[in-house]
């Protein structure tokens, strides 16, 4: 697909939302309006005669929907049939759970859920968590392995330098990786225009960069 059509596809689908963000937008200033509302002293909010069932109503749905963050449970999808202890499955496991509850708590997953929720019940729609993967990489330098009798195993493709009398192959090593949940904002959530979702062949989010992360991606 070439930049032109996708560019095209992309202001259809922004003329296509231009409706529903103006009306996402009225919902959301009213919300907001009636949350600033209940932090009004009594007497004011009695001399203002505005009762904010609209927010009370969304903050009434929000926990009965999402409480909080669900219990990890990795097991095995088909169980061993002999009884001997799996040793090596009960590791895998206790790493996996222990990974995604790390990366639940430490990305805010709560926050982000709860956002969803409201943008659904504000505005009757929510992009579903954005998951995404990040991963930064740095130049790094591994010895070139020995045969029996000390001749370097040279690897075609693979580029070597030498430094203190030795050989080593440049590498890229993991600098730092991370696994992102968003709320996206619904202003930022572009699907292709289609009549029923199995239509759809993309969906996409807008990024904002300063120039600077530009060059640096």
């Amino acid at each position: 697909m070439k930049i032109e059509q996708i560019q095209e596809e992309i202001e259809a689908a922004k003329a296509l939302r231009n409706d529903f963000i103006k009306k996402a937008d009225r919902l959301y200033q009213k919300y907001l309006a009636e949350e600033k509302t209940t932090r009004i002293e009594d007497d004011a909010l009695g001399a203002n005669n505005c009762s904010p069932y609209f927010w009370s109503n969304v903050n009434t749905i929000i926990p009965h929907t999402f409480f909080e963050l669900p219990s990890v449970v990795c097991l095995r999808r088909t169980p061993k049939r002999n009884k001997q202890i799996d040793h090596a499955a009960n590791i895998a496991s206790d790493i996996l759970e222990a990974s995604i509850e790390h990366v639940l708590e430490s990305e805010n997953a709560q926050v982000v859920f709860e956002d969803i929720i409201r943008d659904r019940e504000v505005i009757g729609m929510a992009c579903a968590p954005w998951i995404s993967y990040e991963l930064k990489t740095k130049k790094g330098l591994t010895p070139v392995p020995l045969d029996l009798e000390g001749t370097p195993m040279l690897e075609e493709g693979l580029p070597v330098v030498e430094a203190d009398g030795a050989l080593y192959y440049e590498i890229e090593e993991i600098e730092s990786e991370r696994v992102k949940i968003e709320h996206i904002h619904y202003k930022d959530f572009y699907v292709q225009p289609a009549r029923t979702w199995c239509e759809v062949n993309w969906i996409a989010i807008a990024r904002y960069y300063t120039q600077a992360e530009i060059k640096e991606n």
